[in-house]
Parts: structure tokens; sequence; C-alpha cells
């Protein structure tokens, strides 16, 4: 009984080792054609300043740095799921379509900092700490401030 838990223990520690190393630095030119492409195309005049790779149970996941602090994180399949820009803000064309109607005619003028996509939709944080969760088809859940 005593070696069956000892051999399960050691299968749990390599496990979690394997699977939790955190994000490792990452050469940006070793970063897959799709996520290059995004970067080139919303933010053409910035320069990648950084790259790092996580693993999770689906693959590899990336996160990168470009030359004005804003940080894409793109998930397994090379999608972006997390935009922060915190001076820049989020470029409007990579804001999809119906979160950008709401914005317009809700907080015309409004610069956003970041944009999360979620289970629900999307998370939007804007200048002046508002937060706005969206439904996928750009319909408000919550709003605060």
């Amino acid at each position: 009984m005593g070696n069956k838990i000892t051999h399960f223990l050691l299968l749990f520690v390599v496990a979690i080792s394997l699977f939790s190393c955190g994000d490792k630095a990452f050469p940006p030119e070793q970063l897959p054609e799709e996520v290059t492409e995004f970067v080139q195309r919303h933010f053409s005049e910035k320069k990648i300043v950084g790259a790092e790779k996580d693993w999770d149970w689906l693959g590899a996941k990336y996160s990168v740095t470009v030359s004005d602090s804003t940080r894409i994180c793109f998930n397994s399949e090379n999608e972006w799921e997390e935009v922060e820009s915190p001076s820049a803000g989020v470029p409007a064309t990579m804001v999809p379509a119906q979160v950008a109607a709401y914005l317009r005619t809700s907080v015309p003028g409004v610069k956003i900092l970041k944009i999360e996509k979620k289970g629900y939709g999307f998370y939007v944080e804007l200048e002046g700490d508002a937060e706005i969760k969206l439904t996928e088809d750009g319909s408000p859940i919550e709003r605060d401030n």
C-alpha cells in the first residue's frame, strides 16, 4: 500500500512539474506565423520586444509584448484571448465589430485599455476605471462605473 502511494506521489510531482512550469522566455522569431501576422496587422508600427511560451493541456500558448508595453496573449489555437494596452489603448482594428458598436454608442471616445475573451463573451476595461462585460453579440451583461 505504501509503495502505491509513493508511486502516485511521484507521478503527481512529475505531472505538476511538466504542466506548471510557467511562462518561459521565447525567441520572437520562433512565434507561430498566425501570431506574428496578427501583431503586424494590428500593431504595425510596434516592434515585438518580448515573447513567452507556456503550456496547458491543449498545447502551447504565447504571450507577446510590443514596444509600447502592450501585452497580447494567444490561446493554443494561436487566436488572441487577451490584449492589454494601458498606455496606447487597444487598437480599434482588432476589437470585434459588435463590441466596437456597443462602445461607440454607450461610451464614445473612451479608450479601451484591456479586452479579454471570456466564456460569456468579452470583458472590457476602459480608461477611467470603467469595466463592461458583454455577450458574444455585444449586448451588455454588467457595467461598473
